[in-house]
């Protein structure tokens, strides 16, 4: 089965994605069994870092790659879930080219980064691939996905698109939308500054998705184009829970 940067560079889109900010394996292999293409383990505003390796392993056992968003800023945290077995990662608040060209090379092993070399690690099967040809498969299976959500990502957008060794852009619209003075991510205002972002990345073949939440955007996004749309589990159960309620009590 081919990976997440795979299937990408082959030019799929319309992929989904959710996102899962806890720590429930069982929650991981609902996703997979459900038929989403991959989860984004959130250890930026959820709680997947404390229990990662165990979630990556049910990632492994559902079939279902695991993209592992990392706090902003920490390069440290991207060689190790890429260690630990992750199919990824997603980097958040990327504000300037030579901060998205840190992500990358902490990402990838020479030449074409700096990722540090252990063939005992979960992600090279504790010493079963090794050598060169398993540094090379690395770079090329491994995922690597730089969010656009901040004014500085905006300002060096061109740049950004152009910066190799990573594969698709990620718009947060929650973020952007603080970042341009809106009141909610989804107003005209917002959609207009992504649907720019999107002309731009279209126009130099790099793939880009966002977090879209209700079907009906990922809908609209995917037949705009999307390489891959997301959707939260709390927003599902949440409004799951809502909906259910309100017939029960006939509200």
């Amino acid at each position: 089965m081919a990976g997440l940067a795979e299937r990408l560079r082959a030019g799929e889109r319309g992929l989904a994605a959710l996102f899962l900010g806890g720590t429930d394996l069982t929650l991981v292999e609902m996703a997979g069994a459900a038929g989403f293409d991959f989860v984004v383990l959130d250890a930026e505003h959820g709680m997947a870092w404390r229990e990662l390796p165990a979630l990556l392993v049910a990632c492994r056992a559902a079939g279902i790659p695991g993209i592992v968003r990392v706090l902003p800023k920490r390069p440290d945290m991207i060689h190790l879930a890429l260690d630990w077995g992750a199919d990824g990662v997603l980097v958040p608040g990327i504000e300037s080219v030579d901060e998205a060209a840190r992500a990358v090379a902490a990402g990838r092993y020479a030449p074409e980064g700096r990722r540090g070399v252990a063939f005992s690690t979960r992600g090279a099967l504790y010493g079963k691939r090794s050598g060169p040809e398993f540094l090379a498969e690395a770079n090329r299976t491994l995922a690597i996905l730089l969010q656009v959500e901040t004014q500085g990502a905006l300002d060096q957008l061109d740049a950004l698109l152009a910066l190799p060794g990573y594969d698709g852009i990620f718009v947060g619209p929650t973020d952007l939308s603080v970042a341009l003075g809106e009141q909610s991510r989804l107003t005209p205002r917002v959609d207009a500054v992504i649907e720019d972002v999107v002309r731009r990345a279209e126009a130099v073949g790099k793939p880009w998705g966002l977090f879209a939440g209700p079907a009906a955007r990922y809908k609209l996004w995917r037949e705009r184009g999307a390489a891959y749309c997301a959707t939260g589990i709390t927003s599902l159960v949440y409004g799951a829970c809502e909906a259910w309620l309100k017939e029960g009590r006939g509200a």
